[in-house]
């Protein structure tokens, strides 16, 4: 009879165990999608391109959010990554040079995934308010990229017409390890 009783007695106590480690599995999933969604929500936040700010080039801000709407796009490479931004204008009204994705000013953290350049035409003090074929000096801009901090935003780019748009390669910060890529208008 006893040991009946300590059988069923450890059965139930595998059977806690065993609930005792879905309980824990179950909390752990719960936490990851929590995490999940809490890491993925800077995409979904910042203001939204309407279809006439696109088609208009315009830059949609939202608090401390700032939105490139426009054909425009860039690609950029960090560390060899590579990050993609489909949407941007090098028109900028109130600026110069070229601006696309998401960005966020202030102390928001994490950053938004963008970037904007601003030109002066290489040897000149002019600033370009539209970019057009030539050599330029990156003398101001931001760049934000998920997983990164502070990257640099000042050094050289290179326009050409292709067709009826522009096509542009930069390149930022020290040579030996630079922020490249390269910007298609419109």
């Amino acid at each position: 009879m006893k040991r009946l009783a300590d059988s069923e007695g450890s059965s139930g106590n595998s059977k806690r165990q065993r609930l005792g480690w879905m309980k824990l599995v179950l909390a752990a999933c719960g936490v990851a999608l929590i995490a999940g969604a809490w890491t993925e929500k800077p995409a979904s936040v910042g203001p939204k391109c309407s279809a006439s700010d696109t088609r208009n080039e315009r830059i949609v801000s939202r608090g401390s959010w700032d939105r490139y709407c426009g054909p425009s796009r860039a690609v950029l490479r960090v560390d060899g990554n590579v990050f993609r931004i489909k949407h941007g204008t090098c028109r900028r009204s109130g600026g110069s040079g070229v601006g696309f994705g998401l960005l966020a000013w202030g102390p928001r953290f994490p950053h938004g995934r963008g970037m904007w350049l601003r030109l002066s035409r290489a040897g000149s003090d002019e600033m370009s308010w539209h970019p057009r074929a030539g050599r330029y000096s990156v003398i101001d801009g931001e760049v934000q990229l998920p997983g990164y901090g502070s990257l640099p935003h000042t050094g050289s780019a290179i326009v050409a017409k292709h067709g009826k748009s522009l096509r542009g390669t930069f390149s930022l910060g020290n040579p030996a390890n630079p922020v490249t890529g390269r910007f298609t208008c419109g």
